[in-house]
């Protein structure tokens, strides 16, 4: 019975070690698969791709080129969204032709078209995805300066800079990850200075707000943008937000 078990067991373990064996094979084939039909394009659907993936890696550039800002605030999601509409509508149409073909290489033709625009969309979401978690989750150019204590305490520091962003935006990302995360109440306030207590999202039981600027990333930045901090009981930080009013 012992030697019945053992050989049970190790059966098992067997077994799943081809499952899994099988398993790599089918991702290995499924890659291929989608290799080959890059592969299988035309030049010019192959062009497409590639200045749709450059078209996108555009949205890094504002994270340290803080001058484009502006263009990069209004042009470029206009132009994005552009792209985002026509490759869902000829996603939609190359589908529907290839559903419809009734020729291999009619259907081939169409495919192609398909995995185009279907890889040229997943580049455009992948990009964003990237871009937005490379810039901390905060708006573009928060991380281009180190905190300066008597520069974010000048009081024009957060006043509008033609062409530009502020020095408080672009000193961001320094301010919350070294001052703001699990920082201590009263040591934030000697860093930062006292809260801007003008009455703003006070509903929102924020315990600081500092302004730091004009709204960013938006195509209308009409607004001002808000760094929002709260504490726990024990006067640690317990979240921080950047808001526009």
């Amino acid at each position: 019975m012992p030697n019945h078990h053992r050989f049970n067991r190790s059966r098992g373990l067997c077994g799943f070690e081809m499952e899994n064996e099988f398993a790599a094979a089918r991702s290995m084939r499924s890659f291929a698969a989608k290799g080959n039909q890059i592969m299988s394009m035309a030049p010019g659907q192959l062009r497409i791709l590639k200045l749709a993936a450059a078209f996108f890696l555009l949205q890094f550039l504002p994270h340290h080129f803080t001058k484009l800002h502006e263009v990069f605030s209004f042009i470029y999601p206009l132009l994005a969204l552009l792209v985002f509409c026509v490759t869902i509508v000829g996603a939609v149409v190359a589908g529907i032709m290839w559903m419809s073909a009734r020729e291999t290489e009619s259907k081939s033709v169409c495919g192609n078209w398909f995995a185009t625009f279907a890889f040229t969309f997943a580049i455009g979401i992948g990009v964003s995805i990237a871009s937005a978690a490379y810039g901390g989750g905060l708006p573009t150019g928060s991380f281009t300066m180190q905190f300066d204590q008597p520069l974010w305490s000048d009081s024009s520091s957060a006043a509008h800079v033609s062409g530009d962003i502020t020095p408080r935006q672009k000193m961001l990302g320094s301010v919350v990850r070294h001052i703001v995360e699990n920082g201590q109440k009263q040591d934030i306030i000697e860093q930062l200075g006292p809260s801007e207590d003008d009455g703003y999202f006070a509903s929102s039981g924020r315990d600081l707000i500092y302004c730091t600027g004009p709204q960013r990333d938006s195509p209308i930045p009409i607004d001002n943008e808000w760094l929002l901090i709260w504490f726990d009981s024990s006067g640690r930080t317990a979240r921080y937000e950047v808001w526009s009013d």
